[in-house]
């Protein structure tokens, strides 16, 4: 139970934890790493982004006087075709001192998947060479294997939402999010934002006071972040290097501090317009969105390299050496966004769901259920 809760919360890193991914990745050196990830992360920096502001609303009419609202809302995004796969040949690696070639049974040609793809294929892997410039010649480091894909062309998001609804003055709405600091094994979350609505229905006359409709303004902020320190087994460690001249001095290490780490935060600004029809309230909403989320890889760890002296007795040996918090990296998505939904209200408990486009894709699906009190003090 406890693995399927962190699947849930944890979405990427949990998947990246499971494949030893920093065993992996990082065996090309940093300024690779980066390259591979951002290919590979593509998806998740624009769907979590995406994802992040959305949920914020299901009507246009804003609480009154010392209203609530209390609900959890999750969502879903849809990852187009064209970003569920990438072809190795079409990467700018950075780093001229690494090479790579298709291990026996591996194409360049062939297509790799993304953190979202399919991975009904065999893992792709690559031959790691190591450039001795003094020589113009390359020395086979190690194998390796790159990530497979989830196969979820529609991926949850970042964890449940927790949001507080609370009705002010003049027809407006402060909006709370918060997911409480939350520690499941190794893996850690938290979020909040903050938001607000109100009614510009009010101050338009002639039409103010016609029943069943309202319009609204809304802007909203939030952030999140999610860490997961690598459990010992899968610890990138010099012990796999025992060919290394130096490997005895690094064969004892741990590396306890190896961690992986999600970020983002997002801004939402916008209007939106509902219908009162009994107990459903059908509601439309366009807005503008700008959100950043971003992948780090914390800690200590052991790679490759090969003695490139030719004074040297080790000369074109493998060698250690040791990096330290080697990748960070980030995506960005802005743009406007069409979302359509309907909420269904079932005494003081509501229910909604609602559907989004996106002008960078990565459409979505939001649900939710609450507690609902229009008001205490009427307006």
């Amino acid at each position: 139970m406890k693995q399927w809760l962190c699947v849930l919360l944890s979405g990427l890193v949990i998947n990246l934890q499971a494949q030893g991914l920093a065993s992996e990745i990082i065996k090309g050196g940093a300024a690779d790493a980066k390259v591979f990830l951002n290919a590979y992360l593509e998806p998740l920096f624009k769907g979590f982004a995406s994802a992040n502001t959305a949920g914020w609303y299901n009507s246009a009419k804003p609480l009154g006087k010392l209203g609530i609202h209390l609900s959890v809302s999750g969502s879903a995004f849809i990852v187009p075709e064209s970003d569920q796969s990438y072809l190795f040949k079409n990467l700018s690696l950075e780093n001229s001192v690494y090479s790579y070639s298709p291990a026996p049974g591996n194409s360049p040609e062939r297509p790799l998947p993304t953190v979202f793809g399919s991975n009904t294929e065999p893992s792709a892997n690559y031959d790691v060479y190591y450039r001795l410039n003094s020589v113009d010649s390359l020395v086979y480091l190690c194998r390796m294997q790159l990530p497979d894909g989830l196969n979820l062309p529609l991926a949850p998001a970042i964890p449940p939402v927790l949001q507080l609804n609370l009705g002010l003055f003049q027809q407006t709405e402060l909006m709370i999010r918060y997911f409480p600091a939350i520690r499941i094994q190794n893996f850690t979350s938290t979020q909040y934002g903050l938001g607000l609505k109100h009614s510009i229905k009010q101050w338009l006359p002639g039409v103010k006071k016609v029943p069943f409709w309202d319009w609204s303004v809304m802007g909203c902020f939030s952030w999140f972040k999610q860490e997961f320190q690598v459990a010992e087994a899968n610890r990138l460690k010099a012990s796999i290097y025992p060919n290394a001249v130096n490997f005895n001095a690094f064969k004892n290490e741990l590396y306890p501090d190896q961690a992986y780490a999600l970020e983002g935060n997002s801004i939402n600004i916008g209007t939106v317009a509902s219908l009162k029809l009994g107990p459903f309230t059908p509601y439309c909403g366009l807005s503008y969105t700008r959100s950043r989320s971003g992948f780090e890889m914390k800690g200590r760890y052991p790679i490759l390299t090969a003695v490139d002296d030719l004074q040297s007795p080790d000369f074109g040996k493998p060698f250690i050496k040791e990096v330290e918090n080697p990748v960070g990296i980030s995506g960005m998505v802005d743009g406007f966004r069409l979302t359509g939904g309907l909420r269904l209200k079932l005494g003081y408990l509501l229910l909604h769901y609602d559907y989004s486009i996106n002008s960078y894709g990565y459409y979505l699906h939001s649900a939710g259920i609450g507690f609902h009190v229009q008001e205490l003090i009427p307006m």
